[in-house]
């Protein structure tokens, strides 16, 4: 929170813990800016430290290299996890010993309730908990670590490892910190924030071994973020084994993710999500038999307001790292519109004998909305989805159905795998929408029936579907192959294709560009008449 001058900043009512900061002294920018932190009630100098309106009191944070300054006109500068080390105080001040053995329970709710910025320590200290930390939040939540643990050693499940619920307050989490479930948590960290909009910021956050081991609780997730923010960032997220036990899932309505970010109800949906260089290896179910509700990144935002349309007024981002090994979907989107950029995906039946043969559910899933996939790579080892990005999804709302665009992007598959199309699309209520595809080298595939497919009910009989390819290569090994471009059972889709530079080659015998198994519109343009088999 900044303010203006110090007066400003003495009529305030805030909270111990509380990072604050000034522009300046008497005016903005008079070249006196600070910060200060906020403790209960003490003797204050009024010169350095201030008095506030509620009894508690600011104290200067003095400069030091860890000192976090805000000018007038840039704004803040300068590492902000060096200065919450600065600022905070050890768990271990309130009694955590963090030695792996005793229950450290009670200590770090204790250090939790109190509202300061929060050390939790290095990679020696690692915290012992038989309970949830249930956290209720009255000041924003700032926490450090620089490689610490806690692990779950609870007699039973719990639903949660960290359960942080708040009302319009910030989280701030620097790590490296290790949150241990030990199979014993269904999730790992829980953060609901669920009235005025707040920031979370999260850095380094590592979860280890969740296992939704019945039908008892709701979810099952490294990290869910649950509520109203207007931005998620996470960055250098690592995320570890995710599993559910045969019999625990509950056909779309309950499974396990890797990462979840989610609203809470009307008007309480998250505006922008940020993920940097995502780690997430393992989630699935021990059954090998089920595919449903295993998934990798799940972000959805709020869907209607007082019954009108407000389709996903949300956006993200998820560029770079990787994601392997989910049975289900690597990601499941239901915003208006996302970016997928420079990640690499992977499944490896080796390395996760449960995820095996042809799965049901495509790797990318825009269930609503559309969005981009760029510069990135899929490996699929004796273990292929049916498809790598769906835009087809049941629910169809009227606005932000933009379309999907694809560009730069590699599938290897090795050993025996049937990927039976690239892209699907479908129309929804919007007059028209559009796929874009570029750049795509598709290798191993056993078959391929098309590249792309146009599928799906339609509530409006004039929609229109544009569909442009160019520079696609599918080295596939069977030859009942189809075309390029497919119309399934689709009613009433008026199709326009175009394309350029498409080859197939191997065991390919035909290389048609389009097609269609019903009657109805389909305008194809192919430039040079250059599908080929090669």
């Amino acid at each position: 929170m900044i303010f203006e001058t110090v007066a400003e900043l003495k009529l305030a009512t805030l909270t111990a813990g509380q990072l604050v900061s000034t522009k300046g002294y008497t005016a903005s920018g008079d070249g006196d800016a600070a910060d200060y932190i906020v403790r209960t009630s003490q003797a204050v100098d009024g010169v350095k430290d201030h008095a506030l309106a509620n009894g508690n009191v600011a104290l200067l944070q003095e400069a030091t290299a860890a000192y976090v300054s805000y000018q007038a006109a840039s704004g803040p500068i300068s590492d902000v996890q060096t200065a919450l080390r600065e600022l905070s105080l050890h768990v271990k001040d309130y009694g955590a010993v963090g030695d792996g053995v005793t229950d450290d329970t009670a200590a770090l709710l204790a250090a939790c309730a109190s509202g300061e910025v929060l050390y939790f320590g290095g990679a020696a200290d690692n915290y012992r908990i038989t309970a949830a930390l249930a956290i209720t939040l009255t000041a924003d939540l700032h926490w450090t670590s620089d490689g610490a643990t806690i692990t779950v050693d609870s007699a039973a499940s719990i639903q949660r490892a960290v359960d942080i619920t708040g009302a319009g307050f910030d989280v701030n989490i620097q790590g490296k910190l290790t949150i241990d479930c030990d199979r014993k948590a269904f999730s790992g960290a829980y953060i609901y924030n669920n009235t005025s909009f707040a920031d979370l910021n999260i850095s380094q956050l590592y979860v280890r071994d969740c296992h939704r081991a019945t039908t008892a609780f709701t979810g099952g997730d490294g990290i869910w973020v649950r509520g109203a923010w207007d931005k998620v960032a996470l960055i250098d997220i690592d995320i570890r084994n995710v599993t559910m036990a045969t019999g625990a899932g509950v056909l779309s309505s309950q499974g396990i993710t890797g990462i979840t970010v989610s609203s809470a109800g009307i008007g309480l949906a998250p505006q922008q999500v940020d993920i940097t260089r995502v780690h997430i290896d393992g989630v699935y179910s021990e059954d090998p038999t089920y595919q449903y509700d295993q998934d990798g990144l799940r972000i959805f935002t709020e869907e209607d307001i007082v019954g009108e349309p407000r389709l996903f007024e949300g956006s993200f981002l998820i560029s770079g790292g990787d994601i392997n090994n989910c049975g289900g979907r690597s990601i499941k989107s239901q915003m208006e519109h996302g970016v997928i950029d420079g990640v690499k995906f992977s499944r490896n039946s080796t390395e996760v004998p449960e995820i095996v043969g042809n799965r049901l559910m495509p790797d990318i899933d825009f269930q609503v909305g559309g969005g981009i996939v760029s510069n990135c790579e899929f490996r699929y080892s004796s273990s292929t989805p049916d498809e790598v990005i769906n835009m087809s999804g049941s629910r169809q709302l009227a606005k932000y159905s933009h379309g999907t665009k694809v560009v730069n992007v590699n599938v290897s598959i090795s050993g025996s795998g049937n990927l039976d199309r690239f892209c699907s699309v479908g129309p929804r209520e919007q007059d028209r929408f559009s796929v874009d595809i570029s750049n795509v080298d598709i290798t191993g595939s056993d078959t391929l029936v098309y590249f792309v497919g146009i599928s799906g009910s339609n509530v409006n009989p004039d929609v229109e579907c544009y569909v442009n390819i160019e520079n696609i290569r599918c080295a596939i090994s069977n030859s009942a192959s189809s075309a390029f471009v497919w119309r399934t059972s689709s009613a009433d889709v008026a199709v326009y294709a175009s394309g350029r530079n498409l080859v197939k080659t191997v065991g390919a015998a035909t290389a048609n560009f389009s097609g269609a198994t019903n009657a109805g519109d389909f305008t194809s343009v192919l430039e040079g008449n250059n599908v080929r088999v090669a």
